[in-house]
């Protein structure tokens, strides 16, 4: 960030984010790798700025490590939560706790799909404090434009027409699916499916090493912004992460306000003229692509997937506008979120930290032939320790169905537990084309 205000990243993997940034190509001599992070979070104290993750506030409400370290820059803050349609139940009632605990401050909330329920649970807190809730609406002008056609297909094999006409039109193609495993399934079917075509063919999603996927979101910005036809075939990843726009959008059905995150990423650029009018760069409405997905348990719930169902079924071939979106979201689900139990404000003296989010499906690890390397690079560099070149070589994996057996086999060293290469009953491949691919022994 070019900026003259004193600013700092905050993340568990901040500073190999940084090292990216500011050390891409160039001598790395004068970083202070070898900070501990348990001070990093000091570095908030002094800072006019602070860009960080949502857990690096919200885990004060659980008592987490590094807020608690940073409280005293959130006790004097300004907040902007972002993309808050995203958080899980336990992650949106701890910032209902903090919008009551933090009465008073300045806190702007944003979200490009607000579920009904989550409004009228803010609202609930706001009434309780005395206070006013501000909803700020979006630029009119871009909101009403049309730029999206959904249309239902029956099966993934339906989109490969479409999708190689585009490619022979010099188009951007973002495929969005809801597995990692479906990713792969699909990158592999790609690769036989336009290998006479001169197109670039990407592959993103969230089960790379660390540093492999830093590699891999640059790679795929760049493809959009060169001017070769591109086909990326990516996971929820980019719903949130990537800056780009397609002119065709391929989708597994999925949950309202997933898909209009994906819409996001379509037919994204606008231009205003002379007479002020806003006008689209592509100069025409995009399709939109959505088929069945058929894993009804992962990774989105029954209730969820038929708000996307329903939000399809009314758009599907018409012309249709962000302001069309909103409208069918604003008739969606509209269970109201509660706070959620405090363990920094209630279990007095006996505090402990607790998980912020909901369970997830995976955990991170290490490979088991990455060892060797990391233990190397980590010696070579007096300024880092085995656990900071550690986070560059972790990889998420799905929990194995034997957790506790496999566990058992797989002792963790330091913070990480090892995945092996055989040896267990389910083992983790591992390329850094692809990612990470589990299968059984």
């Amino acid at each position: 960030m070019e900026t003259k205000i004193e600013s700092a990243l905050m993340h568990s993997r901040a500073q190999i984010d940084i090292e990216e940034i500011l050390f891409s190509g160039e001598d790395k001599q004068d970083e202070s790798e070898g900070i501990d992070a348990r001070l990093v979070a000091f570095t908030a104290w002094q800072a006019k700025l602070i860009i960080c993750t949502v857990d690096t506030v919200l885990g004060l409400i659980q008592n987490n490590r590094r807020p608690l370290y940073a409280w005293f820059a959130i006790s004097q803050a300004v907040f902007v939560f972002d993309e808050v349609h995203a958080y899980d139940d336990k992650l949106f009632g701890a910032l209902l706790v903090f919008l009551k605990t933090f009465s008073g401050a300045s806190i702007l909330l944003m979200s490009a799909s607000f579920k009904p329920g989550q409004i009228e649970a803010i609202q609930q807190v706001m009434t309780e404090l005395g206070e006013e809730l501000k909803i700020i609406p979006g630029p009119k002008n871009l909101e009403i434009i049309p730029r999206y056609q959904l249309q239902e297909i029956n099966q993934t094999a339906d989109a490969w027409k479409p999708v190689l006409t585009a490619l022979a039109n010099q188009q951007k193609i973002l495929w969005v699916t809801n597995s990692v495993s479906s990713c792969i399934n699909l990158y592999r079917e790609a690769k036989n499916q336009i290998q006479q075509n001169s197109a670039k063919l990407l592959i993103y999603h969230s089960r790379f090493r660390y540093q492999d996927r830093l590699q891999k979101h640059q790679q795929v910005i760049a493809a959009f912004q060169s001017e070769q036809p591109v086909l990326a075939i990516t996971t929820q990843v980019c719903e949130m992460s990537l800056d780009l726009s397609a002119d065709l959008l391929i989708s597994a059905m999925a949950p309202a306000p997933a898909l209009i995150q994906r819409l996001g990423r379509l037919n994204r650029k606008v231009m205003i003229d002379e007479s002020g009018a806003v006008r689209l760069v592509s100069g025409q409405i995009c399709p939109c692509l959505i088929y069945p997905w058929d894993d009804e348990k992962r990774p989105y719930s029954a209730a969820d997937m038929a708000t996307g169902k329903k939000l399809v079924k009314q758009l599907a071939e018409v012309e249709s506008s962000q302001q069309d979106l909103a409208a069918i979201v604003a008739e969606l689900d509209s269970n109201v979120s509660a706070p959620i139990y405090s363990h920094w404000l209630r279990d007095d003296w006996c505090t402990y930290p607790d998980f912020l989010r909901a369970g997830g499906y995976t955990i991170t690890v290490l490979l088991e032939q990455d060892i060797a390397d990391i233990k190397k690079a980590a010696q070579e560099n007096p300024k880092t320790s085995f656990m900071n070149e550690a986070q560059k070589w972790s990889v998420p994996v799905r929990i194995p169905k034997y957790f506790q057996e496999w566990l058992d086999k797989n002792r963790p060293i330091k913070f990480y537990p090892i995945a092996p290469q055989a040896g267990t009953k389910e083992i983790v491949h591992y390329s850094q084309e692809m990612g990470a691919e589990q299968k059984w022994s």
